[in-house]
């Protein structure tokens, strides 16, 4: 009744910032074991992880049931390297594109590779994202306030900012000018959509993608423009996921 309340009052306080409550239950997980296990059904309840977290993730989680029983939300957000404005007007080189490819393959693999060892229980939602820090700070500035924006939380409103000079056809937060077609295509990718490049280290270690019965639920949003390609990387993944019973791909049409 009291860890009840405690948690109450951590979720309906006003002052409801992520990280401070992520802190604040993380804190209280230390004090014993009862409450390691009561607030931990909170903690692990909706997961945000960048492919750097996939390594302590994997130990975290390692034999460890009831963490993994916690778990009904995994939030992927891939982050490719960033651009400055020499870059930002064109698409990418095909250097570029084959290092993204490389980049995208080892982190979904991995996080394959990481659910697959988890038995089968309840249902969990995987969302997949990609992106560039940088996506945001040229011509595409809208992506602020959509980077760190999660799947069950319905968005905020901001005023556009008051101060600062038109720079990438935007205005004190208003867009003025469409961008570039070079533009978009560094921001959308590669027309065929970014695929599993097989070549690489965890490919060739795998094998094939590994089987994830953990996962009934797909979500691909619009809250990024990068699109994937349907048979090197959305076929693969949905073959890999037999208990799957939703699909939500929302590919932008740019």
């Amino acid at each position: 009744m009291i860890l009840k309340r405690l948690a109450d009052l951590i979720y309906y306080s006003k002052e409801r910032d992520a990280q401070e409550l992520s802190r604040q239950k993380c804190a209280f997980a230390t004090v014993s074991r009862e409450w390691q296990v009561f607030f931990e059904r909170w903690t692990f309840r909706h997961l945000t992880l960048h492919q750097s977290d996939l390594t302590e993730f994997g130990k975290i989680m390692q034999d460890d049931n009831n963490r993994r029983m916690s778990v009904k939300f995994i939030c992927l957000r891939i982050q490719l390297p960033e651009y400055d404005c020499k870059k930002c007007k064109k698409g990418e080189s095909p250097k570029e594109i084959r290092a993204n490819q490389r980049l995208f393959t080892t982190a979904v693999w991995e996080l394959f590779s990481i659910l697959s060892q988890w038995e089968q229980h309840g249902e969990v939602g995987l969302e997949i994202s990609v992106h560039s820090p940088s996506d945001a700070l040229h011509y595409c500035q809208e992506l602020k306030s959509r980077i760190h924006r999660r799947a069950n939380i319905p968005p905020k409103y901001s005023k556009p900012r008051k101060r600062g000079k038109a720079t990438h056809g935007w205005n004190r937060g208003i867009q003025i000018d469409n961008p570039p077609d070079g533009a978009k295509l560094r921001v959308f990718g590669h027309p065929k959509g970014l695929g599993f490049d097989l070549r690489t280290s965890v490919a060739r270690k795998l094998g094939t993608l590994p089987e994830v019965k953990v996962v009934t639920w797909l979500l691909i949003r619009r809250q990024f423009y990068r699109h994937f390609s349907v048979p090197k990387a959305l076929g693969p993944m949905i073959k890999s996921l037999p208990r799957l019973e939703h699909l939500s791909y929302e590919p932008w049409r740019g």
